[in-house]
């Protein structure tokens, strides 16, 4: 079985800050299924909550870990744009070429914008 991939472009919210935590909106949700060496751009832990768009679970309502109990990981989306356009292959993928595509567009558009990274 592989690993799977989903990423969240997600812009953080400038109102609601949490002590720990500041809360961000999810912009798109992309699953790139296998993502290849894009993974690899991924080191910062995510501080921001994301909103679990999975279930109304009241317990867990943002989402912590991925499917495989890591930490959420995030990468600037200028450096991801740059990782997607190094890798000939990822340009070649049609589910990465269009989140190249859509990121490119959102970065015009908001003042931050991250990736985030879950595997599943």
């Amino acid at each position: 079985m592989g690993y799977e991939s989903r990423v969240y472009v997600i812009t953080p919210y400038n109102f609601g800050q949490d002590k720990e935590r500041k809360p961000a909106e999810i912009i798109a949700r992309f699953n790139l299924s296998c993502c290849g060496n894009l993974s690899e751009v991924f080191t910062e832990v995510c501080p921001y909550l994301i909103y679990n768009e999975d279930g109304d679970d009241e317990e867990q309502p943002y989402v912590e870990e991925d499917k495989y109990g890591s930490r959420l990981t995030m990468a600037p989306a200028k450096e991801v744009l740059e990782s997607i356009k190094k890798d000939k292959e990822a340009m070649e993928y049609r589910r990465t070429r269009d989140f190249y595509e859509f990121l490119k567009s959102a970065i015009n558009h908001y003042d931050e914008v991250y990736v985030v990274h879950y595997g599943y």
